[in-house]
């Protein structure tokens, strides 16, 4: 790898107002993620940013926290391998946290119910239709049983009376099912980037989210390879893009108050666990005294009966003697 000259800072893009910032910046940026990520020829991109809010109830008080997140929303026309141009609809999502997943599939519901925004537009019902969906997640947690980097989980069309391979082409079937891509950002590493010629497109485009070298918190990070980028120009742009982010303060805000809530959520989290602990607990505690009464009962009812029964041969020897 080059010798190193200068380190600049950055605005790390796993916090979603940097990595929306970051893809509305440059329509060309948002062309080279997805086309990197999914290996295909992008032909066209439009751009449809959602804020999502969901709501969480604090237990205490029965208040309600709405928390915001950014998925970001891609209509694209897509040039295959094989020459044939199709739109798509790529949904991209981020998290830290695996409870996210529920959020993930909640998403993904949303979109299978989208249509051509182009078409929309312009109101040609005979052109809307529903499109086919690939998803990008970027994970900053890792999942233990895929050590893998980023990992492609693709639809593979099975004959299930011989078993022989059958192309996904209906339409149904495509609008109906979807590939995703995993990314683990919390798995890349320095190592990966010593010989950085050798690295494919990809592993350069993975460096914007190495989770190392931070600066400030985990909202800015020193990112080491700018002098490798000078032959990619498009990613050179990106990082300086990602330096002027990081020199905003508004976003240094808004990331902040992104922290602030997640922290505050967990913390919520944790006291309604706590609170659940201490009622099984008090749980256990009343189900043993229960047990205690129970035994104390019988042995109340062990003795009584011994009793009735010493006083009844008490009552046949006075009969068989004649005692008073």
């Amino acid at each position: 790898m080059t010798k190193r000259k200068k380190d600049i800072i950055i605005a790390n893009p796993m916090y979603d107002v940097v990595f929306k910032t970051l893809m509305m910046a440059d329509k060309d940026f948002a062309r080279y993620f997805v086309e990197t990520i999914i290996g295909e020829a992008i032909v066209d991109i439009d751009f449809a940013p959602h804020e999502y809010t969901y709501q969480r109830k604090i237990d205490t008080h029965n208040q309600i926290k709405e928390i915001k997140v950014v998925r970001l929303d891609f209509v694209t026309t897509i040039r295959t391998k094989g020459g044939e141009e199709k739109k798509v609809l790529i949904e991209i999502q981020q998290s830290y946290k695996p409870l996210d997943v529920l959020r993930f599939r909640s998403y993904l519901g949303q979109q299978y119910i989208l249509r051509d925004i182009k078409a929309k537009e312009k109101k040609d019902i005979q052109d809307v239709q529903a499109l086919p969906i690939i998803a990008i997640y970027l994970l900053g947690f890792e999942m233990p049983a895929n050590p893998h980097i980023a990992v492609k989980i693709d639809r593979a069309g099975v004959n299930i009376l011989n078993g022989g391979k059958v192309a996904i082409k209906d339409p149904l079937m495509e609008t109906l099912t979807h590939d995703a891509y995993f990314i683990q950002v919390s798995r890349i590493t320095e190592e990966m980037y010593e010989k950085w010629e050798e690295g494919s497109e990809l592993m350069k485009l993975l460096s914007l989210f190495e989770q190392n070298c931070f600066v400030d918190g985990k909202y800015f990070k020193r990112y080491p390879y700018i002098q490798n980028l000078k032959t990619n120009k498009i990613l050179e742009k990106m990082v300086k893009t990602l330096e002027r982010i990081a020199a905003d303060p508004y976003i240094r805000r808004v990331m902040e108050e992104q922290e602030f809530d997640e922290l505050e959520v967990n913390l919520l989290n944790n006291t309604i666990v706590q609170q659940g602990n201490t009622i099984v607990q008090q749980g256990n505690t009343i189900v043993q005294q229960g047990n205690t009464i129970v035994q104390q009962g019988n042995t109340i009812v062990k003795v009584s009966a011994e009793r009735d029964n010493a006083l009844a041969e008490l009552i046949k020897l006075k009969q068989k003697y004649g005692l008073n």
